[in-house]
Parts: C-alpha cells; structure tokens; sequence
C-alpha cells in the first residue's frame, strides 16, 4: 500500500512536470513582426525551407509554417505578406572598397574603364574646366590594355596638353596602376634619376625620363602629394555606400583597404545609429610599418580599438602581396608571363614583400588575434601566402583565426589542399573575371594557364572554405551588386550576355546552393559573426532579405537579374522597393 501511494506520488509529480515542460515550449511571447506565406529558404541544418519567419527583439524566435507563426500574432504585431515571394539570409560582400567607391563617383574625374583615348580627353578635359580653382585633377579607371589599344607615345605629355596647368593623376581599373602627367610627376620629385621603388616600376621612355606610367607601390609619392577627402566627404560616401549595400541585399561586408579616415567616417555613422550594413575593416598596415617592414603593434591596436563599434568590427588587416595579372604583368607568378613586346625581358610579377617578411608579418598580427586578408592575384604568391600562415600556425599554434588569401585566382594544384590544412579561406571575385575584355588581357598576359582561373569547384571539394567578393569599384564594375557576381559563379559566363559563346573553364561552375551558401554561412564566418547571422534559425539576428524571384525557379542567366524587395537588418526595414 505504501509503495503503490509513493508511485502514484511519483507519476503525478511527473505529470505536472512534464506539462510544464510542454507549456514551456509552446509559450512564446507574441511577435513583434512575421514574415509569412513566403518561400524562404533558411540555409539552416533543421529544414532547407519555411513558410514563415517570427521575430522578436531583432532575432528571429520562430521559423515555420503560416499557421505555426499566426498563433504568435498581437495586436501590435506588424504583418508582411510575402505573398509566395522568395526570402534568404542577408549576403556578405567579403571584399568592397564601399568609401572609395562613393568618393570615387562623388568627388573625383570618372569615366568609364570602355572609354577609348578621346574619349577620356573630352572626360578629363571637362573635368579640367568644371574645377578652375583645383590643383589636382585625381580619377579614372582607364582598362589595363588601354596604351596597347590607343597610340599614346609619351602618356605623360598626353595628359600634358590637356592638363591646364594642373597636376593629373588617373587610376587603371585595377586600382594598383596610375597615369600622371609632368606636373604631378615634379610635385613628386620624380626625373631620369629617380630610383625604382621597391615593390614598384616607373615605366621610362627610350631617354629614361618617366613616361607617365607608375605601377603599383611607384605612384606612391604622387598619392602622398594628393589633398585627402574631409571628413565631411568620407561620411557622405559611407552613408551612401551602407544605402546601395542594403539595396543590393547586402547585410555583411568586408572593407578591403580601410584606413583611418574611413574608420572614423564608418565609427561614426555606427555611434548614430545608422549603420545598418555589419562592416569589418581589414585596415591597410602599410602606415604602421617602420622601415625594416615591422608592425608599430602598439599603434596598429590603438587604431582598430578606437574604432571597435557595435557593427563595425575592426579586428582585421590588409597586406598587399602582388599586383595583377593583366598587362602590367606585376601579379607574382610561379612562371613567366608572355613577353609584353616582342624584345621585352622575361618577367614573372613581383612579391611586394620578401617571404620572410611576410611570415613575420603574419605570424605578429595573428598573434595579437588579427584576421589578415592578403591580396595574391598569382599563384606564386598564393603560395607564398600559404607558406605565411603555416609560419604563423607553426609560431603561434592554432589560434583560430581564418586568414584569407583574397583573389585566389592562379592556384598551383598542389597549394589548393593546403587552404583545408590550414585553415585558410579562398575569397574569389566572381565579378571580374567571367569572359570579358579584362579576362582577355589577363589570358594574353599569362598564356595558356588563363584558361584555368579561379578553380573553385576544386578548392570546396578539397575542404576550403570559399568567400565571395566584389572588389568594387576595381574592376570598372558599376556597383557592389552580388547578383551577376553568383550567377557567373555558377554559370563562369558573362551575366550581361557579352561573349554569349564563352565560358571560363566551366568545369570549375558550381550550383545555386553552393553559391547561395559562400554568399550567406561562408560570409557570415568571414566576418566573425558565423553564430550571429548567415542562415535563418531560431536565436540569429533576423537579417533577412526578400527577392522579386523565386532564385531556384528561374533560368542561371536572369539570377544576375535579381531584385531585392525588402532587407531587414536586425528586424527593421531598412531597405523597400
């Protein structure tokens, strides 16, 4: 009798249990707003699709069916009809020069990386007379073939006539090569006599007097003399950058070459309450080096705490390895590029920093537990890179930190299981190198091996992680948006129909998932916030971003198409067609 009172005692005590259990997880507050009768694709482990998403406090607390997500609605519950429209997690551009490409639009001479030589002459000859009272004339992007294409003899003098007494430098659309005439040479202190400057060339005519032509760390001096941007001028760019990135979908970035100006222009606007964009800052170390290529650690730290904000992340650094791989021939390749004229010298790139250098580079700013992004366009310096970080792990142990090795493009195939072994992520740029003009210089640059770029099937099926990014306004690109960059990731053909025929090694194409899920987990890690945000589930940030088509209804070729809705950044609208 007193066993059987001491078991009904216990299965009662597991009764009121167990519906408190149950009470416990069917009580959840009432939404504060519910996406529904959508098709939204969560990129999430428990379920691949859900009708309806509910949030709460800038996180998504349910994600389901319409009907689970209608017993969460108040009374002040705000409701949005998807109306069968298609949603995802917001995208990461993994590598944007968002600032420079608004300072650019805004406030410098740009034309068009198409326009031919008078073309450009009528473009910066208007911008010679709109600006009577400017000394320098600063802008671009001229194409990399551009003195192949055009007959300029002396590109400084061309420059000299139409310069109006005023000093004129120009970028190429790669943003690692310039164009300056007489007077912004001299302001410089450049003559016959200059010596080249590491990690640099002057191009000289047959006197030896520079011609104009400065590539990659050569313009240096010429950009030193350049009055900078005001502060006024960085925050209208950025605020217009944070715009366009949320209109593209864009709820994650990486600035590629921050700088102190844009740290404060980015601080700022985070402290006013409109940054709606997560930004990490991967901050140029080339002003913290002393000349021995150390790092000023303490400096360095200084700069990126100060400008640590709730969604700027500023743990990151930039280290340019090399330059391209298009006519200028200044990528750092394992093997000789194609003679620019018949009668050049064999040529194979350039390291802008000694092996060594780099692995001491490395190893210090992995130490002090900052992610690196390094530009290797060549596969000698991907290499190099890789060899870099394996120092670092060897230095410092595992610490955790996905160092990236941006524009991976030439990988030698043995190096490509290393990003696995390491740890290492390959950022693409699937923007910029389908079939296109730019492609063709860089395949009558480098030969044969142009026809095997950015081999990015391979890198994920041997383990490494894949980010995307844009690089823009590099590239002659016309904005950030990530649409034609996945559909060439999948298709590796041009997304505006030039070159109809062509595909670049496609082979190496991927499918949608595997896009959608670089742009969105992949990215998500690569910004440190990989818990945070990247895939629509319980307990994440609800980044959200809805499409005016369903992606997996629709032919590859109109995915560059793509038009984006509505995109929510912690729950707010921050972007609406």
């Amino acid at each position: 009798m007193i066993k059987k009172k001491i078991l009904t005692h216990l299965f009662a005590l597991m009764s009121v249990s167990f519906a408190g259990m149950q009470s416990a997880a069917v009580a959840q507050p009432v939404a504060d707003t519910i996406l529904t009768n959508g098709k939204i694709y969560t990129l999430s482990g428990d379920s691949a699709w859900a009708q309806a998403v509910a949030i709460n406090d800038g996180k998504i607390s349910y994600v389901g069916t319409a009907k689970g997500a209608d017993q969460l609605r108040g009374a002040n519950t705000k409701i949005v009809d998807l109306k069968g429209k298609m949603a995802l997690p917001g995208l990461n551009d993994l590598h944007v020069h968002p600032v420079y490409g608004f300072t650019t639009t805004l406030f410098e001479c740009s034309f068009s990386g198409a326009l031919d030589a008078d073309a450009v002459q009528a473009v910066v000859s208007q911008c010679v007379k709109e600006n009577p009272d400017a000394e320098w004339i600063i802008g671009g992007q001229w194409r990399t073939d551009f003195f192949l294409e055009n007959d300029i003899p002396s590109p400084r003098r061309w420059l000299d006539r139409i310069s109006g007494g005023k000093a004129i430098i120009l970028r190429d659309t790669s943003f690692h090569n310039h164009w300056a005439n007489s007077k912004a040479l001299a302001l410089a202190g450049f003559d016959r006599h200059s010596e080249e400057i590491p990690g640099g060339k002057i191009v000289r005519d047959e006197k030896g007097e520079p011609n104009g032509l400065l590539y990659e760390s050569a313009a240096d001096p010429v950009l030193a003399k350049v009055p900078d941007w005001t502060d006024r001028q960085y925050l209208q760019a950025a605020t217009k950058s944070i715009k366009a990135a949320n209109s593209f979908g864009i709820t994650g970035m990486k600035a590629a070459m921050g700088s102190p100006a844009i740290l404060k222009a980015l601080k700022t606007l985070d402290d006013r309450g409109q940054l709606s964009v997560h930004t990490a800052v991967a901050t140029s170390i080339i002003p913290m080096l002393d000349k021995g290529m150390n790092l000023d650690e303490a400096a360095f730290k200084r700069l990126i705490n100060t400008h640590q904000g709730k969604f700027v992340r500023t743990a990151y650094a930039k280290v340019l390895m090399d330059g391209v791989p298009s006519s200028s021939r200044t990528a750092a390749m394992l093997s000789e590029y194609t003679p620019a004229h018949k009668g050049a010298e064999s040529n194979a790139g350039m390291l802008l920093y000694p092996p060594d250098i780099l692995g001491n580079l490395i190893g210090t700013l992995d130490r002090l537990g900052i992610t690196v992004k390094v530009h290797a366009a060549g596969d000698r310096s991907v290499r190099v890179t890789l060899d870099a970080i394996e120092s670092a792990r060897h230095k410092n142990g595992n610490s955790g930190l996905r160092h990236e090795v941006s524009h991976a493009g030439f990988i030698d195939p043995e190096d490509i299981p290393r990003f696995a072994e390491l740890n290492a992520v390959a950022e693409v740029s699937p923007y910029i190198w389908f079939p296109s003009v730019k492609v063709e210089s860089i395949q009558r640059a480098v030969g044969q091996r142009g026809q095997q770029y950015w081999p990015i099937r391979t890198l994920m099926e041997q383990g490494a992680e894949v980010v995307a990014g844009s690089d823009w306004p590099a590239g002659a690109l016309s904005s950030m948006n990530p649409w034609v960059g996945m559909e060439a990731m999948i298709s590796r053909r041009n997304p505006w129909g030039d070159y109809p025929e062509d595909a670049l090694w496609p082979e190496q194409g991927i499918t949608l998932q595997q896009a959608l899920q670089i742009y969105t987990l992949n990215g998500s890690r690569g910004i440190g916030l990989g818990e945070e945000t990247g895939s629509i589930a319980v307990g994440k940030r609800a980044d959200v971003i809805v499409l005016n088509q369903n992606l997996f209804e629709i032919p590859t070729e109109e995915i560059g198409n793509t038009k984006v809705v509505m995109t929510l950044f912690g729950g707010e609208v921050v972007h609406q067609q």
